[in-house]
């Protein structure tokens, strides 16, 4: 037996009477201290829901993360483990940008560019860690590729070795 309701079938009464809300407001809580959220919200987020107090240190990259798909439980480690991952310079701090005007993070989030050549932002599985913009560009120029990388080392470690 189905039954009729506003163009949808349904499979009983009961099932009628709960009806298909994708949208229903639910109580949520927060993934990383567990309080109770003050307001519901729609689901689809990259994040699940994750208090203003939590995110409050690192508000200002939030974005950022989740643009490039950065899972939240990785975003939070920024709150013990600010640096760069390749520097340890810390990443959460303001720095004037030159031509904006403004200050902006250092935060860059390092991606495979071979995984989504496409899109300037990565798809997320392919994140491979969180460095400052001068490590990116250093990255960028040896073409992020680990054997340049170290001979680019041992060519700096001779030259300094020739001047001492």
């Amino acid at each position: 037996m189905s039954v009729d309701g506003a163009g949808t079938k349904y499979c009983s009464t009961e099932c009628k009477a709960a009806g298909y809300h994708p949208y229903r407001r639910t109580q949520h809580r927060c993934a990383w201290c567990g309080k109770e959220a003050p307001h519901s919200r729609r689901p689809g987020s990259v994040w699940p829901y994750i208090c203003d107090n939590c995110t409050a240190p690192i508000k200002h990259v939030v974005d950022r993360l989740k643009s490039h798909r950065v899972p939240h439980e990785r975003a939070r480690q920024l709150l013990t483990e600010p640096g760069c991952e390749i520097c340890g310079v810390d990443l959460l701090k303001r720095v004037r940008s030159s031509g904006h005007g403004k200050n902006t993070a250092r935060l860059v989030v390092d991606h495979d560019h071979d995984c989504c050549p496409a899109s300037t932002h990565s798809c997320g599985q392919c994140v491979r860690g969180l460095i400052c913009h001068s490590c990116n560009i250093a990255a960028g120029l040896v073409r992020d590729d680990p054997k340049i990388a170290q001979a680019l080392a041992s060519y700096l470690d001779r030259s300094r070795e020739s001047a001492a």
